[in-house]
């Protein structure tokens, strides 16, 4: 596969300074493409994807390496998967209740140099962070109301 011109959004999985590109296949199992002068080789990372509902990617931990969270649709928990740049080095539970969440992204939205985790609740609507703290997640904070009809939070 060849990338060449158009948008596109990415995240440096790596820490080359160069997007790379992850994916999910039908069976579940998590692939990272390493994005090689515009040409894209895959690594598996792991199967058991197929329960992960809510995925995003960002650097969790502000080491410069694309970070994957995922909420595990049949256990509620949020999980964060730490790339060390050449795979995913270590799986830590990061949250417990994930259930209610209808979206979530990661953004750093306190500009400390790590992405917080931002969701929705889908019952209430509300807009909440989460603070990243490198390696686990600060209590939610509200910061936005009346997110309930929102398709995609990016």
């Amino acid at each position: 596969m060849n990338i060449t011109g158009g948008s596109r959004t990415g995240h440096d999985f790596t820490g080359d300074g160069v997007d790379d590109v992850a994916g999910v296949n039908a069976d579940g199992l998590l692939r990272i493409y390493r994005n090689n002068a515009g040409s894209l080789s895959g690594d598996d990372v792991g199967p058991g994807w197929t329960a992960m509902d809510k995925v995003a990617a960002g650097d969790f931990t502000g080491d410069g390496k694309a970070d994957i969270v995922a909420a595990n649709n049949t256990t509620g928990d949020l999980n964060l998967y730490t790339s060390n740049g050449s795979g995913i080095s270590s799986t830590t539970k990061i949250g417990s209740n994930w259930g209610g969440i209808t979206k979530l992204t990661l953004s750093d939205i306190d500009n400390d140099g790590k992405d917080d985790v931002v969701a929705i609740n889908g019952s209430t609507g509300d807009l909440l962070q989460y603070t990243s703290t490198g390696t686990s997640l600060k209590s939610g904070v509200e910061i936005g109301h009346g997110w309930s009809t929102m398709q995609h939070l990016i």
